[in-house]
């Protein structure tokens, strides 16, 4: 997803609201089944053409318990605001419209790899014309290949200018060494206890901050490094701001090793407001993710006091999505805080919790 498409979310939003009216029925049957979670922890790789209704898909599979990887159909029919809204609110996106052909691959191969936390792969995949089964398929095969005799996919062994591109890539990927990452950063940890001057030099020389860079490669231990020994980066503004954008992201996704390194270096991210007036709390509350709500009540606790614009409570956020487990965690955290007075809270409609719990059935009056 190109970072200048994000600041289209707010018209993708507004685009996909309008879809799902169109899509009655396929609303209903969200509402049926998200209390079940069929799809909880399911991870699901998806190539398909990026729209407003195809997006309607894409977050009944998330609101169903679902992790989605969604990559394009083909190189011209994403619409660049509906991917940045899915890439903010729902699910991780490789797309943006007038793709290169090595492009569209690429970030097809992307939207496969689950990293090695998560066995390398997704458990379904949802592919609307054949090429994420294609390269599964070759990848697959030249993978046995290659570990039969070393041998590599060969990409002038073929005319067609597409499939060249395909070997190439899967070439690439098996020429990699998948220990690359992390021994950059443990390289990058040892530069930096040998020479804390390091960062000024990046700061000053890199078109990207070292901080901002370790958060965009999830370079947890080199992160967690220069807030031991740089603490004033996070006192700048522009890097602070930089560093909650990554927040809210691992929020969205539940990472929560993520969360866990950004807010100790500094709690008060938790407070930080997007340009919709959010804080990190409250979008993990909309995705349900349990334990990084947890984790960032933890830090700052004066997060759960925060209301969004619409003076709703993050209990209000709970039930409103039905986000039950969510709702139940909020529970024994504000109980353990003596915050209780939240439960009491009216939103912008004058609706307390409660009418809200009892009308989407997250809580039942006898």
């Amino acid at each position: 997803m190109a970072l200048h498409c994000l600041e289209l979310a707010d018209l993708g939003r507004r685009l996909i609201e309008l879809a799902e009216v169109e899509m009655s029925a396929h609303m209903a049957y969200r509402a049926e089944l998200v209390h079940s979670q069929p799809f909880k922890g399911v991870k699901i790789t998806v190539s398909l053409h990026m729209t407003t209704h195809t997006a309607v898909l894409i977050e009944t599979f998330t609101a169903l318990g679902a992790n989605v990887r969604w990559c394009p159909g083909s190189v011209f029919s994403t619409q660049d605001h509906v991917a940045a809204t899915i890439a903010l609110d729902s699910a991780a996106v490789f797309a943006w419209n007038g793709q290169t052909l090595r492009e569209y691959w690429r970030c097809m191969e992307r939207a496969l790899d689950w990293g090695p936390d998560d066995d390398g792969g997704p458990d379904l995949i949802l592919d609307d014309g054949g090429d994420l089964s294609l390269l599964i398929h070759e990848g697959k095969k030249a993978e046995e290949i290659y570990q039969e005799n070393g041998k590599l996919p060969d990409p002038s062994s073929t005319n067609n200018a597409e499939f060249w591109v395909v070997l190439s890539i899967i070439k690439e990927g098996l020429k990699s060494d998948p220990k690359r990452r992390e021994d950059a950063q443990t390289l990058m940890k040892a530069l930096l206890l040998t020479n804390l001057e390091i960062l000024d030099i990046g700061a000053d020389n890199l078109p990207e901050n070292p901080l901002i860079l370790a958060c965009k490669r999830r370079q947890l231990s080199v992160l967690e490094e220069i807030g031991r020994t740089k603490p004033e980066f996070y006192s700048q503004e522009d890097l602070k701001d930089g560093c909650t954008t990554f927040l809210r992201l691992a929020c969205v996704k539940g990472d929560v090793e993520m969360v866990r390194t950004l807010v100790g270096l500094d709690s008060q991210l938790c407070l930080w407001e997007d340009k919709f007036s959010m804080i990190p709390l409250q979008m993990a509350v909309l995705h349900g993710h349990s334990v990084v709500i947890r984790e960032l009540v933890f830090a700052c606790p004066e997060s759960l006091e925060k209301m969004t614009f619409l003076n709703e409570t993050v209990f209000h956020l709970a039930a409103k999505n039905c986000q039950s487990d969510a709702f139940q965690v909020l529970l024994e955290e504000t109980k353990k805080l003596n915050k209780q007075h939240l439960l009491e809270e009216e939103d912008h409609q004058g609706n307390t919790v409660l009418h809200i719990t009892v009308s989407n059935q997250l809580i039942r009056v006898n």
